[in-house]
């Protein structure tokens, strides 16, 4: 982390002290789902520590779960084996779920956001906060959800309903 910067990892407050030019920019977008100020040299070095965090076997399959309840019923992706949670809007509206990728959205987005949380590992909770800007951009929705006007983001939010009431 560059000198300059001073960071006590805390969701409510990130204090930073920044040159002149990253105050100009973090001005800018001062305000950040309530977190505070934070310079894009401080979200960098948070992003590179994530790494450090703690990933759970449980938490692992917990975000595959969620990935894989995103495909419908009769994807090709997962040929003969079917996701073991199955969500009626998925079956109703996705023509195509999240790939693997989506998993590891999930899991990297978790890292971060427990470091916000000045933790070092991570909860369902935090996969499940993160998964609606991880997963609705990987979802493909068909002509009836259009129609009927539902978007990735209500389906993901039906996925973790289901995810979470199938813990297992």
């Amino acid at each position: 982390m560059p000198p300059h910067c001073c960071v006590q990892a805390s969701r409510h407050s990130a204090l930073c002290e920044t040159p002149p030019r990253e105050q100009a920019i973090s001005s800018q977008y001062s305000e950040w789902e309530g977190w505070g100020t934070l310079a894009c040299n401080t979200l960098a070095a948070w992003a590179s520590r994530s790494s450090e965090s703690i990933v759970a076997p449980a938490i692992e399959q917990y975000a595959a779960r969620m990935v894989r309840a995103t495909q419908p019923a009769n994807s090709r992706v997962l040929g003969d084996m079917h996701a073991p949670i199955l969500v009626d809007e998925v079956n109703r509206y996705v023509s195509f779920g999240s790939s693997p990728r989506g998993a590891q959205a999930l899991i990297l987005g978790a890292k971060v956001g427990a470091l916000l949380d000045g933790r070092a590992n991570i909860a369902r909770e935090d996969i499940e906060r993160i998964a609606v800007s991880s997963l609705a951009h990987r979802i493909m929705l068909n002509y009836a959800a259009h129609s009927d006007g539902i978007d990735a983001a209500h389906i993901v939010e039906r996925v973790i309903k289901s995810v979470r009431a199938a813990r297992v």
